[in-house]
């Protein structure tokens, strides 16, 4: 899968996965971050299928346990912080969670289940931080908003 032609591993990813079907460009531009994580074009549909999902996302069972009172109160506060992100990338959001995370006394782990949770509706994914960088910046904080607002 590694060493796959980008373009191929679209074509084969959209035909397995329809759904991917309107953000094809999206799946090619973050194709060579996807590959590096899959073993298989299943696992490959698989990581990419959260860049469809429409509002609002359906949460699974799993995921759903990492969003409480608590987690969607680190959720709201970090909404701010990832909307002053100027330059969407994966270097400054890593930056700009990592100095929430300082600044408010918790652990990447306090966050990050809920952040997964509300960015694909699921318990695993490829990087959180990548999560976040392969989404637009907007449909990243659509995302997380809806969290903090609806149980």
């Amino acid at each position: 899968i590694r060493l796959s032609d980008d373009n191929r591993l679209v074509e084969l990813t959209v035909a397995m996965q329809p759904d991917l079907k309107p953000v094809r460009d999206r799946l090619a531009a973050v194709m060579p971050v996807l590959k590096t994580r899959a073993k298989s074009l299943h696992e490959l549909a698989d990581n990419a299928a959260f860049l469809a999902l429409k509002h609002p996302i359906i949460i699974d069972v799993k995921a759903a346990k990492k969003l409480t009172d608590q987690t969607r109160a680190h959720l709201a506060a970090l909404l701010p912080v990832l909307d002053a992100v100027k330059e969407w990338n994966l270097t400054n959001i890593e930056t700009a969670i990592g100095g929430f995370i300082e600044e408010n006394d918790l652990k990447l782990g306090d966050v990050a289940p809920a952040l997964r949770a509300a960015l694909t509706g699921r318990t695993h994914s490829v990087g959180i931080f990548e999560v976040i960088a392969l989404l637009d910046k907007s449909e990243a904080l659509v995302r997380i908003r809806h969290q903090t607002m609806h149980k």
